[in-house]
Formats: C-alpha cells, structure tokens, sequence
C-alpha cells in the first residue's frame, strides 16, 4: 500500500479510463489498445509479488534483471548455433511468431531466438535499457575477472542486436553514461571512486573492444562470413556500416520505411486524436508502427503527455538523476521507433522492477524501516 507504487497503478487505471473514453466519444468503439494496458497491470502487479520474494532474499533485484538477460541471451545463442535447439524451442513460442519468421526467409535462423513476450522490438529495447542498467550496477556485478565480463557483455549485445538493432542506440547512450562515470569527480570517496573509475575503465575498454571486432576487422568479419547463417547476421546486424560504405549515407531499411510513418495530420487529430488503434483486419490504424504516430492518431498529444507523466512515475528523483536522465533520452528514442513510453511490456517491467529497488534498498535503510514498522505494530 505504499503511496508511490498505489500511484502507479491508479495512474494507469486512469489512462485505460481516458483510452476507453476516446474510443466511445469518437464513436470508432476500438478498445484493442486496451488489450496490452490490463497485460501491463497485471505484469505490474505480479512484479510487487516478484520484488517482494527476491528482496525478501537479500537480493539486488537490479542485478537479478541482468543475470536474466544473460541467460536469455544464451538461449539465443544455442538457438543460433543449433537449428535442432531452435526448432524444439519454437515448443515455447508463440504460433504467430513461428510462422512470422517461417514467412520471412531473412529472419530464418538470425531472428525471434529469445523465449519472450516480445522477441522483437520490445526485447530489442529491453536491451537496450539493460546496458544502461550494466554500467550503472556494474561494480555490483557477481563476476569478477574482467575477460570474462567482456565476453559476456559481447554475447548479451550480439543477442541484443538479433532482437533488434534499435538496442545498439541503447549500447551508444550507455556508452556515454559510462564515460561520464569514469571522468565524474568525487573527493570526499577517494578509495571508493577509484575502484569505481577502474570497474568503468574496464567496462569502456569492453565497449571499444566490441567496435573494433564487429567495424574495424575486416579480416575477422569476412573470416565469419564464409558461413552463411554468420554472414546472414553480419548482413542484418551492420547493413548501416554496408550503406554507409557504398552510399555515405548510414541507414537501413528499417530507417527507411519510419520515414514514411510519420505524416501530417488534421488539428483535431493532433490534440484528441481519431480514437481508433487497428483496422479492421487487425492491421494498425493509418498503417504506422511509430510510436509518436501510433499515440497521436489514437488520443492525440493529450494522451502521449499522460503517457510521459505516467512514465515518469517509475524513477525515483531523490537520487541517481543521471541514471534517471539517460534512461529517459532512451526511452524518448526508442519511441520514434516504436510504442515504448508507459506502453512497452518488457519495458515497463524492468523499469518497475527497478524503481522498487531503489525505494526499497537492501541494508540498514530496510532495517530501521522494518524495526519501526514492528514498533507501530507493537503499538497498536
């Protein structure tokens, strides 16, 4: 019953009541947008019983997320390597997305390798929101020997990249989040900085090791190549760096064809929006997938600004503002792409999750508050 987390889930409760109310007063009476806001409440309200068991353990839930990336990850990598592993994992997928990738040749063996809700764009950026997450925790991370948390970190990025390539816009803003911990001064915590500045350190030379093997090896690349699911993946993963070779202009067909999904629209629309989410063949509302778009023709700018203060809810502005601010210029990015603020699943789990954590630290903090809870209770 703490007030923050009530009003978190009052605040969405609101949002699926301003959703409903467009959808009736435009009388298109699509209420298909609804669908993922009550998955989100009830993802949400399963994560208060998920943070409250691991916290109860003495666990860092932020950490926990990590490690779970990572053994996402590595699924995706026996999936890669081993078609007879992917073929028993499509056992856990969903039927739309097998035949999704089944359809589409390109995807076949490079994409939709995870066992998630989304193995998409929502894994994508939930990625992407993980590397934030890695250089902020990284001191805290179980595993010691620097060469071994650089390979991990190339497996959970290659992964990450299979998902979806809006996730290297989250390794680039994690990257300067990570300079900026390493050059920021601190002299009242000599000892405790230094050993920072050197956990940084060695995270940077991660990040720059992983440019260099993926842009600046040649040699190594076209060594990978000669096989041909490595070379798909290659293809996929820097079809950017190729375009930007052969026509210095560093896009891809993705970037191509969001250009095409952000139009101009009438007044009304812009504020109130149209009230309608899918066509009739479930197909979505004027063709468009961008996440600023898909808002505006649904509820308008009213509606994306309830969204963005929603969002807000899930950062604790007392302390980490850096973290904080990084996190939302990655969020506000990826939402050109695709629906991320107050929407994306993965998203909002991982951001809740977190948000707890910090409201309810593990240590002395926990424990003054639970002695004087039992006193209150005393008490009474």
């Amino acid at each position: 019953m703490d007030k923050r987390v009530v009003r978190i889930f009052v605040s969405l409760l609101l949002i699926i009541f301003y959703a409903l109310l467009i959808a009736t007063i435009k009388e298109t009476y699509d209420f298909t947008i609804g669908k993922t806001f009550l998955s989100q409440l009830v993802q949400l309200l399963i994560g208060v019983f998920l943070f409250s068991y691991i916290h109860s353990k003495g666990k860092h839930v932020p950490v926990i997320i990590i490690e779970s990336f990572f053994v996402q990850s590595l699924i995706m990598v026996a999936s890669f390597l081993n078609e007879n592993i992917n073929s028993f994992l499509d056992y856990f997928r969903s039927s739309t997305l097998v035949d999704f990738i089944d359809q589409r040749e390109w995807y076949q063996g490079i994409r939709g390798l995870g066992i998630a809700g989304s193995s998409f764009f929502g894994l994508a950026i939930g990625f992407g929101i993980l590397y934030i997450l890695i250089v902020h925790y990284y001191s805290e991370l179980p595993i010691k020997s620097s060469v071994v948390r650089v390979s991990c970190l190339i497996i959970i990025v290659v992964m990450g990249t299979t998902a979806g390539r809006i996730s290297l816009v989250g390794l680039g803003i994690a990257a300067v989040y990570a300079l900026l911990r390493w050059l920021e001064p601190n002299r009242k915590k000599k000892q405790k900085v230094k050993l920072k500045r050197f956990n940084v350190k060695s995270l940077l030379i991660s990040f720059f090791a992983l440019i260099v093997i993926l842009i600046s090896s040649p040699s190594l690349i076209n060594l990978a190549s000669s096989n041909a699911t490595v070379s798909k993946l290659l293809d996929w993963a820097l079809e950017f760096y190729y375009k930007f070779q052969a026509t210095g202009q560093a896009s891809t067909s993705s970037t191509s064809v969001l250009k095409t999904m952000y139009f101009n629209v009438k007044n009304s629309t812009l504020l109130f929006g149209d009230g309608r989410y899918t066509n009739q063949d479930n197909t979505y509302y004027m063709h468009t997938d961008a996440g600023y778009m898909r808002n505006i023709l649904f509820f308008g700018l009213i509606g994306l600004l309830f969204l963005i203060a929603f969002q807000m809810l899930f950062f604790d502005w007392r302390k980490d503002i850096q973290l904080n601010l990084f996190l939302i210029v990655a969020i506000l990015i990826f939402h050109i792409k695709g629906e991320t603020i107050g929407f994306a699943l993965i998203l909002q789990s991982i951001l809740f999750l977190n948000y707890l954590s910090h409201i309810y630290p593990l240590g002395p903090v926990l424990t003054r508050r639970t002695k004087n809870d039992l006193s209150y209770n005393e008490h009474l």
